[in-house]
């Protein structure tokens, strides 16, 4: 049965983030899985395959006009294999026929494809595979990702390049057990199989509940990876995001380019900064990819200046007329460039909203340790835009420790041991905290409320 609470959950997953949690049913055992080793007073849940009817009944709240995703996980449900479900393909059918333009994308770690799942699949495009890779080598595969039948898996991918499907990699990088040399030639194999558009890397992640020895394995060096990155983005031609890099400007750099894209037609290239698209100047990298997949959508060529090292160079992009030439359209929002995630505009605009409404002079932004390098320059703009008094406080994780630094397992305690720091040389008349850590009752992941906080500091809040 599922509860009222997690029926909730469920429909928030769909309505907020077009997520729909088909299981939380796994067949691998990642040494790197989050969920195992969770206190037993933290709020996840793992119902199982979602009841077919409900799935159904589900559908009906997803976005068309946004791509519907299976495989993640954007609440306290954990995800699972997708493919595991025994209704997969019914619901997968139901999606198609209810929203048949729409981009469907599916996380899957891909070890229970063959080609008769994958011919199948075919048939729901524009539909993209993102697959978790993480390693190559059979027994390492055995060994940390609990792999069942590990020589396998470079068959399935190399079935997977010759499919008309769109395809993209991830890969959780573990030099601590690994060492380079495996995953430099997991991305080589992963370079040479065309329909592999790009490839997410991540540092892997742990808490201070992880056994001490799990810990010391999974430990990874950020420069020592952003320095490993770069030297392979420079060789290899599949682009490359690294999305635990430490961001501390809004500058719009290109990060790589998908072949055969409007981006790559046009002749822009990585390390270009995209200083002007259709005349105008964009807010930050997330602004700066929107505004070109836009105008492309539009089908009109339109002019982008860019600087590559010290020359500036005017170029003009054009979208391509059929699917054969362009990623963009039937579906897929593929433009060509590969950007990493810094600020969004739209979060900008309601944050210089929420401040220049509020009757306090100074306040307090509240952030997770990980974004407040991206932090530092939107603070300068709202002070400038808003002419109030901010000041940013970035919070340690101190309940799960180690080396978590996102917003969603931020705790009430935590926010409240870092104001409390904060207010030693700034005493705000308001504290603005992100929304994440809370579920849709204002709970965090150990069941505290955010009006806590509030109680606490005897100080007004609001998330956003």
């Amino acid at each position: 049965m599922i509860s009222g609470y997690l029926q909730s959950l469920l429909y928030q997953s769909v309505q907020r983030y077009n997520i729909l949690p088909l299981t939380s049913v796994c067949s691998q055992a990642c040494i790197f899985c989050s969920h195992y080793f969770n206190p037993p007073e933290v709020e996840s849940f793992k119902p199982g395959h979602l009841p077919e009817d409900m799935a159904n009944d589900l559908l009906d709240y997803l976005d068309s006009e946004r791509p519907v995703v299976i495989g993640e996980s954007s609440t306290r449900i954990e995800e699972g294999e997708p493919l595991l479900h025994p209704r997969w393909r019914e619901i997968l059918s139901e999606v198609r026929q209810r929203y048949p333009e729409t981009l469907i994308k599916i996380t899957t770690s891909g070890v229970l494809l063959n080609q008769e799942k994958i011919s199948w699949l075919e048939k729901l495009k524009p539909l993209r595979l993102c697959i978790s890779v993480n390693l190559l080598e059979p027994e390492l595969r055995r060994r940390y990702l609990g792999d069942s039948e590990p020589e396998k898996f470079p068959g399935i991918l190399e079935e997977l390049a010759e499919s008309g499907l769109e395809l993209e990699g991830s890969l959780v990088m573990l030099p601590g057990i690994t060492g380079f040399q495996e995953i430099a030639r997991t991305l080589d194999f992963l370079d040479e199989l065309d329909n592999f558009k790009l490839v997410r890397l991540f540092k892997p992640g742990y808490t201070d509940y992880a056994p001490k020895k799990l810990q010391e394995m999974l430990k990874a060096d950020s420069s020592s990876l952003e320095s490993f990155i770069a030297e392979l983005n420079s060789r290899l031609d599949i682009p490359l995001i690294y999305e635990s890099v430490d961001i501390t400007d809004l500058i719009p750099e290109v990060t790589g380019v998908i072949k055969d894209s409007p981006a790559e037609a046009a002749g822009i290239r990585a390390g270009d900064v995209l200083q002007k698209i259709d005349g105008d100047e964009p807010f930050s990298r997330v602004d700066a990819f929107q505004r070109f997949q836009d105008l492309l959508q539009q089908k009109s060529p339109f002019a982008v200046s860019l600087k590559r090292e010290k020359r500036e160079i005017e170029i003009e992009v054009t979208a391509a007329q059929t699917e054969d030439d362009c990623l963009t359209g039937s579906g897929s929002d593929y433009c060509g460039l590969v950007m990493s995630y810094d600020f969004s505009p739209g979060h900008f605009q309601a944050l210089k909203s929420r401040i220049a409404g509020a009757e306090a002079e100074r306040i307090l932004l509240v952030t997770a340790r990980g974004a407040a390098g991206r932090f530092g320059p939107v603070l300068e703009r709202l002070r400038v835009s808003t002419q109030s008094e901010l000041m940013l406080a970035a919070v340690r994780p101190d309940y799960f420790g180690g080396s978590i630094d996102c917003a969603g397992l931020l705790v009430v305690r935590d926010i409240i041991g870092e104001v409390k720091k904060a207010r030693q040389e700034f005493e705000p008349g308001l504290v603005i905290l992100p929304e994440l850590p809370f579920d849709k009752r204002g709970l965090d992941l150990l069941g505290e409320r955010v009006t806590e906080i509030e109680e606490e500091l005897s100080l007004p809040i609001m998330t956003i």
